[in-house]
């Protein structure tokens, strides 16, 4: 499977640094993170009614969903006189990413009576599923903007036991603060901040080529034609993972319907953003990484609310996320050395997310 990536590492070879090892981030604390919670959450609470902090509680919310979108990962174009912004594009799908999780919320009892301080922990696993598939799009020639290159393979996440253990498990967590002021018995408004860690990851495997006789290291190509022959590809190809971190302010609004129903609104944007994506070629064993900044991050959506009484709730949620525009170098590990591209590399994503949940609030 060839990309944009491997042909520019046949072009630039300036900066040659000794070979690091690939970062590798223990998941260990994850398996044990909710049992602890729970464990908190039954010490905590009675002594928080002993101390006359009654009018706040902890509310517990399983919940699952799915994601529907794709990641983005791109190479840009280093040829001035080239119109085509990119030299190869991969579009890793998330149709769908199944997940699991929790969160955890300390806020007011109730938040259309009392004003008061907010904070809350969301936690969500993909199960190692099929997403989809992942497509590679070439605009190699140096002159023109034309497509040159084409492939598809099948993609699933990466979220296995043994994923977890090596640094690759899919999943996000959020953790956010701030404040809620109780307007009337129908309104309430919050201002907070938000800091988010998601990692995407993914595998390919079994698809095929239509490069047609372009050859992707040569210097005359033609434009890509759906009628090329489609070249078999058994086995496994390449695997990407996506790693960001954001800061981002948001506010929320919660409306009171009826006695057993509200609707919470809410958006978020920052261009606080980092990440960090690892792309593993396994045939040629190549793997680069991308250091990418800024950019924009947008979310934004809403959590319909049934209260069957005054400890479950019902919950229906529909979130857009989308991240652009950040951008960075990459570093092509070898064998025996690391190669060094400024101002190449590129990522995003854009899903919504859907989930249902159930939330148990402490007395």
């Amino acid at each position: 499977m060839v990309t944009g990536k491997e042909k520019h590492g046949k072009e630039q070879q300036d900066l040659i640094y000794p070979v690091k090892k690939p970062y590798s981030h223990g998941m260990r604390t994850i398996i044990f993170f909710p049992a602890l919670v729970i464990f908190f959450l039954i010490l905590i609470n009675p002594i928080m009614a002993q101390n006359g902090l009654s009018a706040y509680t902890f509310n517990l919310k399983p919940n699952f969903g799915i994601l529907w979108g794709y990641g983005e990962e791109i190479v840009l174009q280093e040829h001035d006189d080239n119109s085509s912004p990119y030299t190869s594009q991969l579009l890793w799908d998330l149709k769908p990413l199944v997940y699991l999780g929790f969160d955890l919320e300390f806020s007011p009892r109730n938040l259309w009576e009392k004003s008061g301080f907010y904070a809350e922990l969301s936690f969500k696993y993909a199960l190692p599923l099929k997403t989809g598939v992942v497509e590679n799009r070439d605009w190699l020639s140096p002159t023109d903007s034309f497509l040159t290159n084409y492939s598809q393979h099948n993609a699933s996440s990466r979220s296995g036991i043994e994923d977890l253990f090596s640094g690759y498990g899919t999943f996000m967590v959020d953790l956010s603060t701030g404040f809620s002021w109780a307007l009337n018995k129908f309104l309430w408004i919050r201002a907070y901040g938000e800091l988010s860690f998601m990692r995407f990851s993914w595998k390919s495997q079994n698809g095929f080529f239509q490069y047609g006789p372009n050859d992707p290291r040569g210097l005359q190509f033609i434009p890509w034609d759906p009628g090329f022959p489609k070249i078999p590809y058994p086995g496994p190809a390449i695997g990407y993972s996506q790693n960001w971190i954001i800061f981002s302010p948001g506010i929320k609004t919660g409306i009171l319907l009826t006695d057993n129903l509200s609707l919470s609104i809410f958006a978020l944007c920052s261009p606080l953003i980092y990440g960090y994506c690892k792309d593993e070629h396994f045939a040629r064993n190549v793997t680069f990484m991308d250091y990418l900044y800024y950019g924009l991050y947008f979310q934004g959506g809403g959590e319909l609310n049934y209260y069957l009484n005054n400890q479950i709730t019902f919950g229906l949620s529909t979130i857009w996320k989308r991240l652009t525009g950040a951008r960075g170098e990459t570093h092509e590990h070898r064998r025996d050395f690391i190669l060094i591209y400024p101002d190449n590399a590129g990522g995003g994503f854009s899903f919504l997310d859907i989930s249902f949940s159930l939330r148990y609030t402490f007395q």
